[in-house]
C-alpha cells in the first residue's frame, strides 16, 4: 500500500471529470481526494501497485465523452493521503459532527461560505399541513440523515455513534472531491462550452421533469464553460453562476453519487438560476410574467412575423421565421448582408433531412457538442422558405439548438433563421444596455416585461439603470453605436441575468468528400472556428522557445496565444478595419492571456505593412523588454504561414508540398501573392546522408516553385468587392498581348452591358500604372470568371463569387458524371510555362485560360440559346474552369514532387473551401501516388493562419 500524487492533462475540466473519478474510487473502495488545480486535475490515492495502474488506465482511457486526457503524471508521496486542504476539511467535519445539531457536510458548508446555498438558520421552513407529498419524503430523509450522522436529541444532547460523510461511510474511508486551487501546470486546458446533452433535452421536455422548460438546463457533461469563465479553475464561484445561489433540491443534486449533474458548476432550476427578461421596448415599465409566460410570448411573437434578440450561450441571436418576407428583408438591411445567405436553425435531424441532403458524416457533425452551423446541399423542399433567405445558394446553412431556450424555440416554432446579434462587420452583442438600442422607442407603458426584479442580479436591467440621467457613461460601452439610435431593428429581446464574458459566434463548418481510387472519404472543414471549439488547443510535438502572441490578419482576425507546446486560437472578431472589432478583440487578448498564464515574450504577424493587427502585435513587443531591449515583431509571409498551420495540424516532417490558394495575401516581391505552391524542406527533413554531407544546406526553407502568372490590376480593396474592375484588368491584359480580337473585347463588353467608355478609362489608368496593383491570386481569378459569366457582378461578402461559381460547377457536374476526370464540356486550357532556370518558377498563366472563357462566351451568344440552354452552357463553362484550375496544378505539384522528392501535399487557403476544386485537385494527386493533408482543426482560411504563424517559431 503506497500513498500517491496524480496529476491529469489535458482538456478534463468542465466535463464531469472530478464525479466520474469519485465514483471509480468509491466502486474500488480507494481512499483520497481530487481536486481541480489550475486547468488541470490532482489527485491524492492510498493502494496498492495494481490498484494504482488500472487507476492511471482508468484516467487515461475512459474519459468522459467531450473531454480529452494528454498526460498521467504519476508521483509516490510519503504519508501523504490527504493534501493540507483535505486534513482540514476532515477535522471542520468533526467539528461539525460534534457541535452542530443537524450536523451539514463539508459541501454544504462549502456552498454557505460562498452562498449558493443558504443555511438551515435562514432558510424559511413550511409548516408541514402545507407541505406536499415530495416536501414530506425529502424531509424525512433529513430526519433520518441527521440520526445517521449523530443529531441531538430533544434534550440537545448529541447522539453517541461513528462520524459519517454526508453519503454514510465512515469519514477516514471515502473519497472526496475538495476545494480547488490555482495550479500552473504549463500548457493549460480550458473547457469549451458544450451543447445540451440529450439526457438534459430529455429533462427539458419532459413534463414530469422538475427542470421542464427551464431554459439554462446543464448537467457535468454540457452546459457553458469558456464564455462564462472569470478565471481558473473552472468552479461556479469563478464563473458568473455564481451569483445564484443553490435551492435545497440542487444542492441535492449537486452531491448526490451518480447524479450526472454532481458537482455540475451551473447547476440550477427555475427556483435558483438565471431568470429571462422579455422587453418589447426601450422603456422599462413593467408587467409580471412568469418565466413560461416570457416563453409563451416568444413564441408567439415570432411565429407573428416579429424579429427577436435572443441572448444564449455566447452572446445575441438574431431570429425569425423563414416562411415571411417582410422580416428577413428587414433583418438583411440592418445586417448589410444584400446576398449573404442566413443559416437556419431546425428542431432536430429528421427536419434537417426533410430540407437537405445529409451524410452520415455530416450528422455526426450536426449533432457534435459545438453544434456548428454545417453546410449541406439543399432539396426542393427547401422552397418553402422564401427566397430573401437563401439568396439563390445550393446549400443550406444548417444547425441544431445549442442550448435549452433554442431547444424551446425551435420545438414550439419549428425552422427560424437564425444570425449573430450584430450590426454587418460589427462583434456579437453580449451585453443588454447595447442590444436594448435596437428595440422600438414607444411611449406605452407597457414596454419592459419580467419577474423578480428585485433580485440583485438583475440590477442590470433596472429602471433606474435605463435612465439616461443615472447612466455611468464611463462604465456603458455601445458596440459601434451611440446610445440613442433612431431605427427600429427587432420588434422584442429576450435577454437573461446570466453575463456573457466572452463574445462567441457560431462555428460554421462543412464536409468536403474526395472521391479518389485510393479512399473514399469525407473531410470536415471549419470555415470559422467559435463557440464549442474555443478554445481548445492545438498541441504540437515540441514546446515553443518562449511565450508568444500571433496576430493573425485584419480580415477573418483571430490571434493566437502559444506556451509550452500548445497554441490556442481566439474567437472570430471579423474585420479589424472596424474600430469596435480592434476593441473588442484588444480585451479578448487581456483576458485569454491571464486564463491561460500566457505572458508573451515573442510577437508574429503578417508581412503585410498596412495591416493593423501586425501594427498591435509590433507596438505590444516594443512594450515588451528582454535583458533591457525592446522586443520587435517577427513577420512571417501570408500563405508559408497557411500550409504551416497544416503542418502544425498534422505535425508532419519530412519534404512537403504545400499549396495555398486564396484571395490576396503580400509577397515577398511586394506584390499581391495568392496561387502558391510552395517545396517545404523542415527541420526533420534530411535523411542522415545528407546530414553528413557538408554540400547540402540543412536549414529548413519554404520555397516558392509554382504559382499564377501576375496580370496588372487596379482598385485594391474595391476591386475585390467591384468584381466587373477586376474583369476589366484581365480583358486589358488579353487585348494587350493580342490573345483575342478586338470584336471579342467589344462581344464582350456589351454582354456584360460594361460601358466603352468607362472601360477606356480602366485600361488608361492601367497603362499608366495609376493605382494599380500585380496580382496572382486565384481569388481574383475566380472573381472575374464569376464576372465573365454573368453570374455575379459585385461581392457582397467574402468570397460570394466564388461560391456563385462553385455552385454553376456542380450543377453541371451533378448533371453529367460521378468523377471529374469522366466529363468533358468545353476545351479550356490554362497553359503552364516552364522555369528556365533555377531562378524561375512554374507560372499558370491566367490570361490564356481568360481568353479562351471571352471566345466561349462570345459563342454562347451568337448561338442565340433559350434562356435555360444559356444556363446550361454557363455552368459547363464554370465546370471546365475548374477542371483548367486542377490540371495546371496537379501537373505542377506531380512536377516539383518528381524533382524534390516530395511524397506528402498539404492542400489549404480559402479558395480551398471550394468543395470541387478540392475534391479535383485531392483525387487527382493521389490517384498519382501522393499522400494528401488539409486543415481539419483550425480554418483553412484566415482565421486560422494564426497557428502558422506560430508554428513558424519552430522551424
Amino acid at each position: 500500500m503506497g500513498a500517491y500524487e496524480i496529476t491529469v492533462l489535458g482538456l478534463v475540466q468542465g466535463i464531469g471529470f472530478r464525479p466520474f473519478v469519485a465514483e471509480y474510487a468509491e466502486q474500488h473502495g480507494l481512499t483520497g481526494s481530487i481536486k481541480n488545480a489550475g486547468g488541470a486535475i490532482k489527485l491524492y490515492v492510498e493502494c496498492d501497485e495494481v490498484e494504482i495502474g488500472n487507476l492511471c488506465y482508468h484516467l487515461r482511457y475512459n474519459c468522459p465523452e467531450g473531454g480529452r486526457v494528454d498526460n498521467v503524471i504519476v508521483k509516490p508521496v510519503e504519508e501523504v493521503l490527504y493534501d493540507e486542504e483535505t486534513a482540514k476539511i476532515s477535522k471542520e467535519l468533526r467539528e461539525v459532527a460534534e457541535k452542530m445539531a443537524a450536523a451539514e457536510s463539508y459541501e454544504d458548508e462549502y456552498m454557505y461560505d460562498r452562498g449558493w446555498l443558504e443555511p438551515p438558520s435562514k432558510r424559511v421552513k413550511p409548516h408541514d399541513e402545507t407541505k406536499d407529498e415530495e416536501e414530506k419524503k425529502a424531509a424525512d430523509k433529513t430526519e433520518e440523515f441527521k440520526t445517521e450522522v449523530g443529531a441531538s436529541d430533544d434534550e440537545g444532547n448529541v447522539t453517541e455513534g461513528v462520524v459519517l460523510d454526508e453519503f454514510g461511510r465512515e469519514l477516514d474511508d471515502r473519497f472526496r472531491i475538495i476545494k480547488s486551487e490555482d495550479y500552473d501546470e504549463g500548457a493549460r486546458y480550458l473547457p469549451t462550452d458544450i451543447a445540451t446533452c440529450d439526457k438534459c433535452r430529455s429533462d427539458l421536455l419532459d413534463p414530469e421533469n422538475r427542470r421542464f422548460r427551464y431554459p439554462f438546463i446543464s448537467c457535468s457533461k454540457c452546459g457553458p464553460r469558456y464564455s462564462i469563465m472569470k478565471t481558473v479553475p473552472y468552479d461556479r464561484e469563478n464563473s458568473t453562476m455564481a451569483p445564484f445561489n443553490m435551492c435545497p433540491d440542487c444542492a441535492r443534486d449537486y452531491k448526490e453519487p451518480g447524479s450526472r449533474r454532481r458537482f455540475d458548476q451551473n447547476i440550477g432550476c427555475s427556483e435558483c438560476g438565471p431568470k429571462l427578461r422579455y422587453y418589447e421596448n426601450r422603456l422599462v415599465d413593467e408587467v409580471q410574467m412568469t418565466q413560461d409566460e416570457m416563453l409563451v410570448k416568444t413564441v408567439e411573437s415570432l411565429k407573428a412575423g416579429k424579429i427577436g434578440a435572443i441572448k444564449d450561450i455566447g452572446g445575441f441571436h438574431f431570429m425569425c421565421i423563414p416562411t415571411m418576407s417582410e422580416p428577413v428583408t428587414r433583418l438583411r438591411a440592418f445586417k448589410d448582408a444584400v446576398s449573404r445567405p442566413f443559416a437556419i436553425m431546425f428542431p432536430d435531424v429528421e427536419m434537417i433531412k426533410k430540407y437537405c441532403y445529409v451524410s452520415d458524416t455530416e450528422e455526426e457533425l450536426l449533432r457534435s457538442n459545438a453544434r456548428p452551423i454545417v453546410l449541406l446541399s439543399r432539396k426542393p423542399e427547401s422552397a418553402e422558405f422564401v427566397p430573401e433567405v437563401l439568396k439563390g445558394s445550393g446549400y443550406i446553412g444548417a444547425t441544431l439548438p445549442f442550448d435549452g431556450l433554442q431547444t424551446i424555440l425551435s420545438n414550439d416554432v419549428g425552422p427560424l433563421v437564425i444570425t449573430s446579434g450584430n450590426r454587418g462587420g460589427e462583434p456579437i452583442i453580449t451585453n443588454d444596455m447595447d442590444m436594448i438600442q435596437f428595440l422600438p422607442r414607444i411611449d406605452s407603458a407597457d414596454g419592459a416585461l419580467g419577474e423578480d426584479r428585485d433580485s440583485d442580479t438583475s440590477d442590470a436591467l433596472s429602471a433606474v439603470a435605463f435612465a439616461d440621467e443615472t447612466i455611468d457613461k464611463k462604465e456603458t460601452t455601445y458596440v459601434g453605436h451611440p446610445k440613442e439610435i433612431d431605427e427600429d431593428i427587432i420588434d422584442f429581446m429576450l435577454t437573461n441575468t446570466r453575463d456573457i464574458l466572452a463574445p462567441l459566434e457560431d462555428s460554421v463548418a462543412q464536409v468536403a468528400r474526395i472521391h479518389s481510387p485510393v479512399s473514399k472519404r469525407s473531410l470536415i472543414q471549419l470555415i470559422r472556428r467559435g463557440r464549442g471549439y474555443v478554445p481548445e488547443p492545438v498541441i504540437l510535438e515540441n514546446d515553443l522557445p518562449k511565450d508568444t502572441f500571433a496576430a493573425g490578419t485584419d480580415f477573418q482576425s483571430s490571434f493566437a496565444l502559444g506556451k509550452k507546446n500548445a497554441i490556442y486560437l481566439s474567437e472570430f472578431y471579423g474585420n479589424m478595419t472596424n474600430s469596435s472589432v480592434k476593441d473588442v478583440r484588444e480585451k479578448a487578448i487581456g483576458r485569454m492571456s491571464e486564463l491561460l498564464g500566457v505572458k508573451p515574450k515573442r510577437f508574429v504577424g503578417d508581412l503585410n505593412p498596412n495591416y493593423q493587427s501586425s501594427k498591435d502585435a509590433d507596438n505590444k513587443a516594443m512594450g515588451t523588454y528582454i535583458d533591457g531591449i525592446p522586443q520587435r515583431i517577427v513577420r512571417r509571409q501570408h500563405h508559408a504561414c497557411h500550409v504551416l498551420s497544416v503542418v502544425a495540424e498534422h505535425g508532419l516532417t519530412g519534404r512537403l508540398l504545400g499549396v495555398s490558394y486564396d484571395g490576396t495575401g503580400y509577397g515577398m516581391d511586394e506584390t499581391i501573392w495568392g496561387s502558391e505552391i510552395f517545396s517545404c524542406m523542415l527541420n526533420d527533413t534530411l535523411s542522415e546522408n545528407d546530414k553528413s554531407d557538408s554540400t547540402v544546406e540543412t536549414r529548413p526553407k519554404i520555397l516558392r516553385s509554382g504559382a499564377l502568372l501576375p496580370v496588372k490590376l487596379m482598385g485594391g480593396d474595391s476591386s475585390a468587392r467591384d468584381i466587373k474592375t477586376t474583369l476589366c484588368g484581365y480583358i486589358r491584359a488579353c487585348e494587350e498581348r493580342q490573345l483575342v480580337s478586338p470584336r471579342t473585347v467589344d462581344m464582350v463588353l456589351k454582354i456584360l452591358g460594361i460601358d466603352r467608355g468607362d472601360y477606356g478609362i480602366i485600361s488608361a489608368c492601367l497603362r499608366a500604372d495609376i493605382g494599380i496593383y500585380y496580382s496572382a491570386c486565384m481569388g481574383r481569378l475566380f472573381d472575374a470568371v464569376t464576372a465573365l459569366l454573368s453570374l455575379k457582378s459585385r461581392n457582397t461578402f467574402g468570397g460570394e463569387s466564388p461560391i456563385a461559381l462553385e455552385d454553376a460547377a456542380m450543377r453541371a457536374f451533378r448533371k453529367h458524371g460521378v468523377t471529374l476526370k469522366d466529363i468533358h464540356l468545353a476545351d479550356l486550357r490554362m497553359k503552364v510555362i516552364e522555369p528556365k532556370g533555377e531562378e524561375e518558377i512554374y507560372r499558370m498563366d491566367q490570361s490564356v485560360l481568360i481568353a479562351d472563357l471571352m471566345e466561349k462566351v462570345v459563342e454562347i451568344y451568337d448561338k442565340n440559346l433559350s434562356e435555360a440552354e444559356r444556363e446550361e452552357a454557363v455552368d459547363n463553362l464554370a465546370f471546365e474552369f475548374h477542371k483548367a484550375v486542377i490540371d495546371s496544378t496537379v501537373y505542377i505539384c506531380d512536377k516539383v514532387c518528381g524533382r524534390d522528392y516530395i511524397q506528402h501535399i498539404a492542400l489549404t487557403g480559402g479558395s480551398m473551401y471550394n468543395r470541387l476544386l478540392l475534391d479535383g485537385i485531392a483525387s487527382s494527386l493521389e490517384r498519382l501516388g501522393y499522400r494528401i493533408f488539409i486543415n481539419n482543426k483550425v480554418p483553412g482560411g484566415d482565421g486560422g493562419i494564426s497557428l502558422g504563424q506560430m508554428y513558424g517559431e519552430l522551424i
